[in-house]
């Protein structure tokens, strides 16, 4: 969509995405995140989570690339992610998806900023994140 075709309230969903070990793995390796909570089973049983937990800067980057359809080539860029809460852990094996609605449009030059209020949802419904996104579109030519 361009940005003159949004409306506050809109609202999108996107597929879904089961987040596997090989994902935290290469994203420990790709990050430099190396904490036992994300890699050590051992280590993440004696916590309060009881169990591994994925990266929430995984998590986001997923989300982020399950967005990616809706957006299409009319995206510029990102343009900011504000009050960002990660509400529950996200698992190993857990399968997410973002669902969200339009809560403020700003037009800039020749484009415009579309902020989106945004929560991540696992298999359960359960909402795992919850933040505003504002990304940078064309408008219609």
């Amino acid at each position: 969509m361009y940005f003159s075709e949004f409306a506050i309230g809109d609202y999108f969903a996107t597929n879904s995405r089961t987040i596997f070990e090989d994902d935290v793995q290469k994203f420990a390796e790709l990050t430099g995140d190396f904490n036992p909570l994300h890699l050590d089973e051992s280590f993440a049983r004696t916590t309060r989570f009881n169990n591994r937990v994925v990266h929430g800067m995984l998590t986001l980057s997923i989300a982020s690339g399950l967005r990616h359809p809706i957006s299409g080539n009319r995206l510029i860029c990102l343009y900011g992610i504000d009050h960002i809460r990660m509400t529950r852990p996200v698992h190993i094996g857990d399968t997410i998806r973002v669902e969200g609605t339009v809560s403020n449009l700003t037009p800039k030059d020749a484009s415009g900023v579309v902020t989106f209020s945004e929560e991540v949802l696992n298999q359960h419904n359960e909402r795992v994140s919850i933040f505003e996104r504002s990304a940078l579109y064309k408008d219609a030519p």
